[in-house]
């Protein structure tokens, strides 16, 4: 409590009681709004919103590119904690993958000194640390009984807030719509302990499911859209199921507000199969052009990535360590604005949006193989054909190649990604003539004609291509 607050208190029997009442209430909303938000007076809390939904760590805009984990022991011993988690021949071996947030969905119960010696270790890397106490499914977070939790204690979230690598608090993973009071009670609860720390909640990425129902359930909201499930189809796993399920959430949820997505890195079922570099590289760029904030993998440990065989695991590894290498250095761009208006041409835009979104619907509902996304998408073409837009998220510029585009000083950047399961050719224009276009991945130089460069972009394929000489004029605008 302030002073401020203690000194009204000390009056209360001189003041009518309702005007305490009301002081105090004015007290309690400003420190309780804006969750996660700086404060008026300029204090760089740990970890921030900004007014325009930036995700900000110590005051510093960030991009999150973050990883699950399971299994694994704890302990006080740092030099253990070096060894298991970045040492060559360790058990994860994250050295060189630039992630900056961690979260071991195991570790709910570690003790507050072990839980301090895995942040020191993480935070010299810049990489901060979420600690556990989630519902999920049907299960309350408090299903496994008194203190199964560490956070439960609330000396225990004291002590965690206290180090400067604590992000915040993993309250909700894939639950139950009956769960919503309940998690909006834990989320108040833990902003009221630790206002410098964030929640997040997850939600299922299951298309008879409303995302919008839990956006008051945490700061950052996030959804698991994960394509690659039974049997792989003749014609390809449907990966536009990953750009709908981000794009949906974000319709839902404020845009002052971040979204993050938490993406597959693990073999779903028995008869399916690891995604490849490609496909994690399109989840991550699909997911940032419809509006995530920050990514996550699921997930390192026994119950993901280490169910498979050794040779499996290096190879994903080595294609996570690509995309996230690749992703970090983009994050001056990532954190920008979007800058709309310096791409003026992209040859697949559609020129009739709602016919256009018809078409991808019909297609999506032909091909695509699950019942209940089946069903989804037959109820969105339904409502438009009634004149509804509202559950068509993806009808706003609508195109076959999907883009975001930043600028960052004299350097543009579009992402870009193919929705569809066909090669499509694209023809993009600048607002201003260009010296050069590259693709981020291999640095592969794009004819240039003017203003303008092509491009075919194959099945699902994603593109980030740096463009030179386009953003004085952006800027000028």
């Amino acid at each position: 409590m302030s002073d401020f607050s203690a000194r009204i208190l000390a009056i209360a029997g001189i003041w009518p009681r309702p005007i305490v009442l009301v002081l105090l209430s004015l007290i309690l909303s400003a420190c309780t709004s804006a969750a996660g938000s700086a404060s008026a007076a300029g204090e760089t809390r740990r970890v921030a919103i900004s007014p325009e939904g930036r995700l900000l760590v110590h005051g510093t805009p960030r991009f999150v590119l973050g990883v699950y984990d399971s299994g694994l022991g704890y302990t006080t011993d740092r030099a253990a904690w070096e060894q298991t988690l970045f040492a060559r021949g360790g058990a994860r071996q994250l050295d060189g993958l630039p992630i900056n947030l961690y979260l071991n969905y195991h570790f709910g119960n570690a003790t507050a000194p072990a839980v301090h010696a895995l942040m020191d270790v993480l935070w010299k890397r810049r990489i901060m640390y979420l600690q556990t106490g989630n519902c999920f499914e049907k299960g309350s977070w408090t299903r496994y009984g008194p203190r199964s939790f560490g956070i439960m204690d609330d000396g225990y979230v004291r002590q965690f807030s206290r180090h400067p690598g604590a992000a915040g608090y993993y309250i909700m993973d894939e639950c139950d719509d009956s769960l919503v009071a309940e998690t909006e009670q834990h989320h108040r609860q833990l902003k009221a302990l630790d206002p410098a720390g964030i929640t997040l909640a997850v939600a299922i990425a299951a298309a008879y499911r409303d995302p919008a129902k839990w956006v008051n359930t945490a700061d950052v909201l996030a959804i698991d859209p994960y394509p690659m499930y039974g049997k792989e189809p003749a014609v390809g796993y449907t990966h536009f199921m990953v750009a709908d399920s981000v794009a949906r959430l974000r319709a839902a949820v404020p845009p002052q507000r971040p979204i993050w997505a938490v993406l597959q890195f693990f073999q779903f079922t028995t008869d399916s199969r690891q995604p490849t570099y490609e496909e994690i590289r399109t989840h991550a760029i699909m997911s940032i052009v419809e509006g995530a904030q920050g990514l996550l993998w699921w997930e390192l440990g026994p119950n993901g990535l280490r169910q498979a065989d050794g040779a499996t695991v290096t190879r994903q590894m080595a294609a996570l360590r690509e995309v996230v290498t690749e992703l970090a250095r983009l994050e001056p761009a990532l954190v920008a604005p979007a800058a709309s208006e310096a791409l003026v041409g992209n040859s697949t835009l559609a020129r009739d949006a709602l016919a256009a979104r018809k078409a991808q619907l019909e297609h999506n509902i032909a091909i695509e193989w699950l019942y209940s996304r089946k069903v989804a998408y037959r109820a969105e073409l339904e409502a438009l054909n009634a004149g509804s837009t509202s559950t068509s998220p993806m009808l706003k510029n609508a195109a076959t190649i999907r883009t975001l585009t930043k600028v960052v000083d004299d350097t543009g950047y579009v992402f870009a990604y193919n929705y569809t399961n066909r090669p499509t050719p694209v023809k993009f224009t600048w607002r201003q003539p260009l010296t050069r276009v590259v693709e981020s991945r291999d640095s592969r130089a794009l004819t240039v004609s003017g203003a303008s460069w092509e491009d075919t972009v194959g099945p699902y394929e994603a593109r980030v291509y740096i463009v030179n000489g386009g953003g004085a004029a952006a800027r000028a605008k």
